[in-house]
């Protein structure tokens, strides 16, 4: 990508939805530096003193700190800014090059958008997305991103409500602490592998608990729990009580529960019912002398005219028309689209982001997310000052794992950018004809033409026009896995679409099916042959008109001269044309010269 700026137009500078985002990035990459250097620093005063006794710990959370806090600032110095360059977004199908032809991947599934007046959102599958989709009926109408994010927050959500209820269950009438203590250790696994692994990953679709799983944990919660107190001696604690496993399972289901609730409800912010899907079709049938290869080469030069901000149209299906032997039919389409332009234009500011819909869960979200940082980081350095817990230190880690979870997440759903656009799609088939056209006279005319023509008799042309409001959540195009822009609602333009059906219409009847003469240079060459014409009659005029003067000036009063009308001979049977003088054949018909019939020609 590359940025690109033109100083007549500053409609592609986009303001920077991270700018909320931003500042809270920056809380915590200030509360995680700070507290990671107090550690380092604590660790420094402990060491001339205790030796290695106490400062490893103190070593552990300023990394942990430093590699946190770190993370969280370049992520915000990354998105400092927003560049919008040529090529973005995405668009709505796989773009055609400049002199590729066909119907792109994508391509047709608009063209059936368009056609059918109607969007094709996918269905959802399995139980949980059905319950979902019945909680949140309009999620169905979401881009599919929104819907993939939806469907994995939920199963994940129901995961861990599933499992907190299990490890609840699992602890209701056990006595025996260090039975508690292994109950916890055993839950404590378990979110390590369901919950914490997949969110220290970015993935919002945790694996989830297939049925057979969900069985062995019913029954595990309800019996396993009192095999475990008869086995387990009551001071055996694992790790020595060091850890409190129950605490920390508790803290880790629990804050990332409430993580994944306020991102599913700021995805399902984001959910956009259509208001309009419509296309104005116009239907004309022109018939015209031309070849319809040209008919769209005057679209592609109207197409270029549509330009929005002097950057080309994405081309989506080009087929053109394909005419060849003396009759056949053909077929010919053209489907493109205007630069999307960006809509919002206003800066992002923390009222602002307040006040919409689709920002208020995310300040929400974020200012959680900070909160946990602010936490763990607490967490943390309040580890390093008791040597036997390590309970805090394992809460700490936990709680900047949720943290930075709910930073990534939020992310994508930040960076949300409503464009419109125009959409054309051109149909043209029909059946031709190939013809020859002659003009002029073969024996008077001296200019004669011929041009061989296509003659299309009442060809169906359709014009599609609709004004496209679309929605991504992100500019990167292809290299960026959330990049697709999905339609939010069509408007039918039918005025557009007549003035253009029309003006194809029009052109195709004013094609010209003569050749003639048209440049300044023919219309001279043309001049100078007529002069020269006229110079070559007057001497032979002259030459024909000598005998016959001295021979007494009438050729009506010599003897054995020609009746009157008949047209002169010359000595040798040679005879001269009445019309511009020159001699022919004493058997021609017509003159040679001029091509008119000679006088007394039988």
């Amino acid at each position: 990508m590359a940025y690109e700026y033109n100083p007549e137009s500053s409609r592609f500078e986009v303001p920077n939805p991270h700018r909320v985002e931003n500042v809270f990035l920056g809380l915590a990459a200030a509360v995680c530096i700070v507290v990671a250097l107090a550690a380092l620093v604590r660790g420094r005063v402990l060491y001339p003193v205790q030796a290695w006794a106490g400062v490893e710990k103190c070593l552990i959370v300023a990394v942990l700190l430093l590699v946190a806090g770190i993370g969280f600032g370049v992520t915000a110095m990354r998105q400092l800014r927003i560049f919008f360059g040529r090529g973005q977004p995405a668009g709505l199908a796989e773009e055609l090059g400049a002199e590729d032809q066909g119907v792109s991947k994508g391509a047709a599934e608009l063209r059936a958008t368009i056609r059918q007046n109607a969007v094709n959102y996918p269905v959802p599958e399995g139980a949980l997305n059905n319950v979902l989709y019945s909680l949140f009926r309009d999620l169905v109408f979401s881009p599919r991103i929104t819907q993939a994010l939806a469907q994995g927050l939920f199963h994940t959500g129901v995961g861990l409500v599933f499992l907190l209820a299990c490890f609840l269950v699992s602890l209701v009438g056990i006595s025996n602490g260090a039975a508690v203590a292994c109950i916890g250790l055993l839950y404590f696994a378990f979110a390590i592998v369901l919950v914490l692994r997949p969110l220290r990953q970015g993935r919002v679709d945790a694996p989830g608990i297939s049925m057979k799983l969900a069985v062995v944990f019913i029954v595990g919660a309800i019996v396993g729990p009192v095999i475990l107190a008869g086995a387990v001696p009551p001071d055996r604690y694992p790790f020595y009580g060091r850890v409190p496993f129950v605490e920390v399972t508790l803290f880790v289901l629990i804050s990332a529960g409430i993580a994944i609730a306020l991102l599913l409800r700021a995805v399902l912010a984001q959910t956009v019912r259509p208001t309009t899907i419509a296309a104005a079709p116009h239907l004309e049938t022109p018939s015209f002398n031309a070849t319809p290869a040209q008919l769209f080469t005057e679209l592609a030069r109207e197409m270029q005219r549509l330009w929005e901000q002097q950057i080309p149209n994405r081309s989506y299906i080009r087929v053109m028309p394909q005419v060849g032997g003396g009759q056949g039919a053909f077929e010919a389409h053209l489907l493109e689209e205007t630069q999307p332009l960006p809509q919002d234009l206003e800066p992002l500011s923390f009222a602002r982001a307040w006040s919409l819909d689709t920002c208020r869960w995310l300040v929400v979200l974020d200012a959680a997310a900070t909160l946990l940082v602010l936490i763990g980081a607490v967490l943390l350095y309040q580890s390093i000052l008791s040597a036997g817990n390590y309970g805090a230190l394992v809460m700490g880690g936990a709680a900047l794992i949720v943290a930075r979870f709910a930073f990534r997440a939020g992310n994508m759903i930040w960076r949300r950018f409503e464009f419109k656009s125009r959409v054309y799609w051109v149909e043209a088939s029909g059946n031709y004809t190939a013809a020859s056209a002659e003009v002029g006279a073969a024996w008077r005319d001296s200019v004669r033409t011929t041009r061989q023509v296509v003659n299309v008799e009442n060809m169906t042309l359709r014009v599609w026009v609709a004004e496209v409001d679309s929605v991504c959540f992100n500019t990167e195009g292809v290299r960026s896995g959330n990049a697709e822009r999905s339609i939010v609602s069509m408007r039918g333009l039918p005025d557009e679409a007549q003035r253009l059906c029309r003006h194809l219409s029009e052109f195709g009847q004013s094609l010209a099916s003569v050749v003639a003469p048209m440049s300044s240079t023919d219309h001279q060459r043309l001049a100078m042959v007529g002069a020269l014409n006229r110079n070559a009659r007057a001497p032979s005029a002259s030459a024909a008109q000598a005998p016959l003067a001295g021979q007494g000036g009438a050729s009506a009063s010599l003897p054995g001269a020609a009746p009157a009308g008949d047209a002169p001979s010359a000595p040798g049977g040679a005879r001269f044309c009445t019309q511009c003088g020159k001699a022919s054949e004493s058997t021609a018909l017509f003159c040679a010269a001029c091509g008119a019939r000679l006088a007394g020609a039988g």
